[in-house]
């Protein structure tokens, strides 16, 4: 990773580790004084009983200055037995995995984005991540696109059993936390997973408009790929060809 994502990822961990931190306190009942405060609902969304067990939040997974691809989904699904980051871990820690979070050793025998599981080692691959970089790999002609030359990250970074309740408050924080990635990241276009995804980076503007504009980067919207009737995959051809044209304009700019 290059010193433009580490030290963007070292930025956003530091943030989310230090909002953790109140973990134990929101478990043992305490809750926001101020109204704008959603911490405590991110938190108990996990639905997690004690703080060991609460997993840290994805900060954005393996970064990269000037990927050709930013993928934005919703938030990250809990998964009871994945080793994965959990409350106690250092800012050290947190950071090296995320980091690396695409690499070989996070990846399935057949090379597919995995978890380990803490039952029994092995690692497992996650068909969100797989059919995401199946469609990124069909435009960017590389395999295991992800880490590579795309990036991902989530809108709300929380990882939560059934998704987070989503306020208008949560959509401004949403969009300025977008808003941060995408200007240090600087990618060629963005892929928006769903439309709520899709509707934070349009929040301001049409397109995500960087730093009051001075940076704008075309935006491609896709089904997410746990809509219903197989959306995802029935329009992957549309998306795969709206991703091309995108790119292709990019470079004669």
């Amino acid at each position: 990773m290059d010193a433009v994502g580490h030290r963007l990822l070292n930025e956003i961990a530091k943030r989310l580790l230090e909002d953790a931190n109140r973990v134990p306190a929101v478990l043992e009942g305490a809750r926001a004084r101020h109204k704008d405060d959603r911490i405590p609902d991110y938190i108990l969304a996990q639905g997690a009983a004690q703080p060991a067990m609460f997993q840290l939040p994805e900060p954005i997974l393996h970064p990269m200055f000037q990927p050709e691809i930013l993928v934005v989904g919703y938030y990250p699904n809990f998964g009871e037995d994945e080793d994965i980051p959990h409350f106690g871990c250092d800012l050290e820690d947190y950071v090296d995995f995320y980091a690396d979070r695409f690499g070989p050793e996070r990846r399935d025998p057949q090379g597919r984005a995995a978890h380990k599981r803490l039952s029994d080692g092995q690692n497992v691959c996650i068909g969100h991540y797989d059919l995401v970089e199946n469609l990124l790999d069909e435009v960017l002609g590389e395999h295991q696109s992800l880490g590579k030359q795309a990036v991902y990250c989530d809108t709300v970074p929380w990882k939560s059993k059934d998704g987070p309740r989503f306020t208008t408050i949560d959509g401004g924080i949403a969009y300025r936390r977008l808003d941060r990635i995408v200007y240090a990241l600087k990618p060629r276009v963005v892929l928006a997973l769903g439309s709520k995804s899709r509707d934070v980076l349009i929040h301001k503007q049409p397109r995500p408009g960087m730093t009051n504009g001075s940076y704008q980067v075309p935006l491609v919207a896709s089904y997410h790929p746990a809509a219903h009737g197989n959306l995802f995959r029935k329009h992957s051809d549309e998306v795969q060809t709206a991703l091309r044209l995108a790119l292709r304009r990019g470079t004669e700019q």
